[in-house]
């Protein structure tokens, strides 16, 4: 196992840390997440399916962190292929095999 150095937190770091805390969003501030969600994340939607919990991280009075867990999906049969999804069966490629 590779260890690895671990980053030196100043005592400011390390106050506004303690300072942290996680919390369930209210239902009134859900507007708001999403539009941090879309605006922040990388997928750039707030979208989550089946059962849904969201969090909120605070410090000083400040969002600093926004966490939120869905319900996972159903297991595939294999990778997805979305040209097999638009063409007749007998027409799509054969799906990948797995190794």
């Amino acid at each position: 196992m590779k260890v690895t150095d671990r980053p030196i937190l100043t005592d400011d770091d390390q106050r506004l840390l303690e300072g942290v805390q996680v919390r369930l969003l209210h239902p009134e501030e859900r507007e708001r997440f999403d539009q941090l969600l879309v605006a922040q994340h990388y997928l750039r939607s707030a979208a989550l399916v089946g059962e849904q919990v969201r969090y909120v991280a605070e410090g000083a009075g400040q969002w600093v962190a926004l966490l939120a867990w869905s319900a996972g999906c159903l297991p595939s049969q294999g990778p997805r292929n979305l040209d097999r999804l638009e063409r007749p069966a007998e027409e799509a490629p054969p799906a990948p095999r797995r190794q």
